[in-house]
């Protein structure tokens, strides 16, 4: 499967053309419910050997591995808990095939690298039809549009209690429309999705679950490592493009040395050169992934904290080298093919402009400020995303 979602990745990308049929048929495969132990209807995949996957998919085409994030990181947050309502319903959901992206909800925090504390979101009681109704806007809402359930906090009117929310895709009142408007990662659907006096029911309710009490402080380590998890799977495909554009081009530069370009020394070098940070880039990500496998699995324990301190920051350091070295790459395969692979349908620029929207995440700029001062000074990394 993943082997045919690559070789049609670059007209999709050309085309705009949405992957729902290639992300229906991974969900229908089982790919959303791997994490889960076979008691539970998944496979019993361990952690880093779901990031492989995910690697593997990222390398295939790095918009349907993007999709799956957050239904990923829900999964997890819903197997180091799973007694509780909410997350025990998850895990039906998940075990059944269905897939979760996020809904409205979340204020902004007060101070920079805050996690969210408030939100905004607000349901409102319908006695007479006997459910609620939630409107709202989810900013950068990638995957829901290939997503079944939107998971959100709100407070709701009867009791006013924080609360957490499941909202059926195919709910009236449910904007999916792709608006996302950015130059790489086209077809994640990363845009906005609406919510305009959407029908909640009372089932879909459920009390935010408790955390334990070592719960590892840097709970959103999972997001990093998995979109630099991703940029890696990118570098791979990189490196496989180098191989097949240097064998199928058939004519050398006037002022090469070698009569095919495939004996062309200063081709073979750059070649080499992308093979070996390519590879250099899936070795500290798998760095990163196995601390974090430490942290989640030392869940409700005294050393959690610790661990995820550790976990991100090797997340942190594996970001700086991927973000930095990964776009080099893209332009390094450029360089291989010169004038004749600048073509519209190649999408070999594709890379470049999808490494570049991942790595918008949270900026390398602020990761490199962060872990000089906690190197210096002792500081510790923001709790909030993405750290």
């Amino acid at each position: 499967m993943f082997e045919s979602i690559a070789n049609e990745a670059p007209q999709r990308d050309v085309e705009r053309r949405l992957p729902r049929d290639r992300v229906a048929e991974l969900k229908a495969a089982g790919l959303g419910r791997l994490r889960l132990s076979r008691e539970q209807g998944g496979a019993g995949l361990a952690l880093p050997d779901l990031f492989q996957l995910a690697r593997d998919l990222s390398y295939a085409d790095s918009n349907i591995a993007h999709a799956f994030r957050n239904h990923f990181f829900a999964v997890e947050e819903a197997l180091r808990a799973p007694c509780e309502p909410l997350y025990a319903r998850l895990l039906r959901e998940a075990a059944e095939g269905r897939t979760f992206g996020l809904g409205f909800g979340n204020a902004p925090p007060k101070r920079a690298g805050e996690a969210p504390s408030d939100v905004t979101g607000r349901l409102e009681w319908r006695a007479a039809q006997g459910f609620y109704v939630g409107s709202g806007i989810k900013p950068y809402s990638t995957g829901n549009l290939y997503a079944d359930w939107l998971l959100g906090p709100a407070r709701e009117s009867r009791e006013e209690e924080l609360v957490q929310y499941l909202a059926s895709t195919s709910a009236p009142g449910v904007d999916l429309d792709d608006d996302w408007p950015g130059f790489g990662q086209k077809l994640t659907g990363s845009g906005n999705t609406r919510f305009a006096e959407v029908h909640i029911q009372a089932g879909d309710i459920y009390p935010t679950p408790a955390r334990a009490a070592h719960n590892g402080t840097w709970r959103y380590t999972f997001h990093q490592v998995y979109l630099t998890n991703a940029i890696a799977g990118i570098a791979r495909r990189i490196a496989r493009d180098s191989v097949q554009l240097i064998h199928e081009r058939r004519r050398n530069f006037y002022h090469g040395q070698a009569d095919m370009p495939r004996d062309e020394a200063v081709l073979q070098a750059q070649l080499g050169r992308i093979a070996a940070h390519a590879g250099a880039l899936e070795a500290v990500i798998e760095r990163a992934i196995l601390a974090l496998a430490a942290a989640f699995d030392a869940y409700g324990s005294a050393q959690a904290d610790a661990l995820a301190l550790a976990a991100t920051l090797k997340a942190t350091e594996a970001k700086i080298v991927a973000d930095d070295i990964a776009p080099q790459l893209a332009g390094w395969l450029i360089d291989l093919g010169s004038g004749s692979v600048v073509t519209t349908e190649g999408a070999l620029d594709r890379h470049w402009r999808n490494i570049k929207v991942i790595s918008s995440h949270n900026p390398r700029l602020y990761k490199e400020r962060f872990l000089g001062d906690h190197l210096l000074n002792g500081v510790l990394p923001p709790t909030g995303a993405f750290f």
